[in-house]
């Protein structure tokens, strides 16, 4: 993870996932990473190539482990008072987010998750959600 609070540095991630105003606002801006290149470092070191780098589901892994942090920080967070949103538009441009960030080579932004103090007096209101009928099916996937 990557932790952002200059607002320069801010104001560029925003631009580069479609302007989002909260990376700007929020005093904080977290940016999760599925990190390849540590283990590609490992067996760098360990004199051996990482033949697990060619298969898509250590990519998968990396990806699930990032969101899982992701959510459970921003449940941690909320709990402290906190109000969050997530960014997924942070993949939108993420050759770009990754110079910005100074990623090396096979680390990649998953999710943006913006942090800070909600507002009282502004009200906020639950983004409207799918049916459960569309969402959870019995036994097989239903059309």
């Amino acid at each position: 993870m990557v932790a952002v609070r200059e607002p320069a540095r801010k104001a560029r991630l925003a631009a580069l996932a479609n302007h989002q105003k909260h990376i700007e606002q929020a005093p904080l801006f977290l940016v999760w990473l599925a990190d390849l290149d540590r283990l590609a470092a490992v067996a760098r070191a360990e004199g051996s190539e990482a033949e697990a780098l060619d298969y898509l589901d250590l990519l998968l892994v990396g990806i699930t482990d990032a969101a899982l942090a992701a959510q459970n920080a921003m449940a941690a967070a909320e709990s402290l008072g906190l109000g969050t949103v997530y960014i997924g538009s942070i993949r939108n441009n993420i050759e770009a987010v990754a110079a910005e960030l100074g990623l090396p080579p096979r680390v990649l932004s998953v999710t943006g998750l913006s942090v800070g103090y909600p507002d009282p007096a502004v009200t906020t209101d639950i983004k409207p959600r799918l049916a459960p009928s569309v969402v959870l099916h019995e036994e097989t996937l239903s059309t």
